[in-house]
């Protein structure tokens, strides 16, 4: 993904954000009963995988590698198949997530940005 497009998923975050009501991050995890806030957070989430699928299948590959995750990737693996594979570990792996979600917090020096971005995808309260 380039610097351009993850700007624009980012102001498209920001617009979705400035439409709900202004709540806690915490509380925007924990919709209850509200189908429209189900719905907005599927469009969202959706909209998150539609950008993830576009990052390019050597950095999928470089963010396995640095993170030591145990996936198998073949030369004929395209970026949504690797993106595959990664969603289908952290699924079976809630630890994984748990590492990453630290590690979200701990990369804060680099883009406070994109740690805030990360944080909130993967539901860290921090």
């Amino acid at each position: 993904m380039k610097t351009r497009a993850l700007a624009r998923n980012l102001r498209q975050l920001a617009d979705w954000l400035d439409r709900l009501p202004d709540q806690s991050l915490d509380d925007l995890t924990t919709h209850g009963p509200d189908m429209h806030a189900k719905s907005a957070s599927l469009a969202l989430n959706v909209a998150t995988l539609a950008s993830l699928s576009r990052v390019d299948r050597k950095a999928w590959i470089a963010f396995i590698r640095q993170h030591g995750f145990p996936i198998e990737v073949r030369t004929r693996d395209a970026s949504r198949d690797i993106l595959g594979k990664l969603l289908k570990f952290l699924e079976e792996e809630p630890a994984a997530i748990d590492y990453l979600q630290q590690r979200a917090q701990a990369d804060v020096a680099t883009s406070p940005e994109l740690s805030r971005a990360l944080r909130a995808l993967l539901n860290y309260p921090g």
